[in-house]
């Protein structure tokens, strides 16, 4: 069989193909092996994460993964979703498994044992059993035709229940989903305003904010975290003054901290330096008629210290 025969004129072209791709790759100044380690670099370098952040019914869980991904903010995006609602349907399936375990053992128990539940629901059962039998004594007096208008009546009144019931289900369902997606909504409002004030995301602030945010909607006034960020945060400040005012000085450190009030004497220390040769003369000059400086025995006032 000849070379052709054979396929051996393909094989050649792909050495010739593959001889071509290295050529390129030599010519650029690149070696295959090179080319490969900067691959591999590239690969090692994408951050990968392991796990992901949920919020479920407005609670925030940590969710390990089986698997890394990279730290893709659309791949993470898309899996963050997925798993929440995976999560909230899980948590919907749960409670209503419970519920109905729930109601199939409050049957269970009134068919074993009525009257000890009727009196641990507060109903008497001599009264239940007196109404019952006047009920049968009384469909017993009717004509056919007054027990089917009965029956009617009855039937009617119970769709009508159940049709209510219904209703107010499907009205709490969806309560409870718009709520959380609001809630949603305000905490990514909350985070964001609070990500460009300098104010911390802590529990008080955020306290602070859905005060105002719920004193507004009382008042029919529709206010955003950005709105009232600025009331929270004179608030804060003017809490803050008043209670560092009132502390005695020999607490102030205990309820400052160390390396808040080291910082501010660093930062005192620093403008201290850079005051003008001509300040510091017009100081010295006019010193005659200052106060004089406190003896070492003496108590420095902590706020006129660090400029409170």
């Amino acid at each position: 069989m000849s070379d052709m025969e054979s396929g051996a004129p393909a094989a050649d072209a792909l050495n010739v193909g593959s001889q071509v791709d290295q050529s390129a790759s030599l010519q650029e100044g690149v070696t295959p092996e090179q080319a490969e380690a900067t691959h591999s670099a590239a690969k090692a370098e994408a951050k990968r994460i392991r796990e992901l952040k949920l919020k479920v019914h407005g609670e925030e869980l940590t969710e390990e993964l089986p698997f890394e991904i990279e730290e893709d903010p659309e791949v993470v995006e898309y899996l963050t979703k997925q798993l929440q609602l995976s999560k909230a349907a899980q948590r919907a399936m749960q409670e209503k498994s419970t519920f109905e375990k729930q109601v199939g053992q409050f049957f269970q128990d009134m068919k074993s044992n009525t009257k000890a539940k009727l009196i641990e629901l507060g109903i008497d059962p001599k009264e239940f059993a007196a109404q019952v039998i006047e009920e049968e004594i009384k469909k017993a007096q009717m004509s056919p035709e007054q027990l089917k208008q009965m029956e009617l009546e009855q039937e009617l009144a119970r769709l009508r229940e159940e049709a209510k019931a219904k209703e107010e289900q499907f009205n709490q369902r969806e309560l409870e989903r718009v709520r959380a997606i609001e809630f949603e909504k305000i905490d990514n409002q909350m985070t964001q305003a609070l990500d460009r004030s300098d104010l911390p995301k802590k529990p008080y602030v955020v306290r602070k904010i859905a005060e105002y945010m719920l004193y507004g909607a009382n008042n029919g006034i529709d206010l955003s975290p950005e709105d009232v960020l600025p009331l929270v945060r004179q608030d804060l400040l003017g809490d803050l003054q008043e209670i560092i005012n009132t502390l005695p000085e020999d607490k102030a450190e205990e309820f400052i901290g160390k390396e808040v009030l080291n910082r501010f004497r660093k930062k005192n220390l620093a403008k201290a330096k850079q005051t003008p040769a001509s300040v510091k003369s017009s100081i010295k000059d006019v010193g005659g008629n200052a106060k004089s400086e406190p003896k070492s025995g003496d108590k420095v006032d902590y706020r006129k210290f660090f400029g409170f």
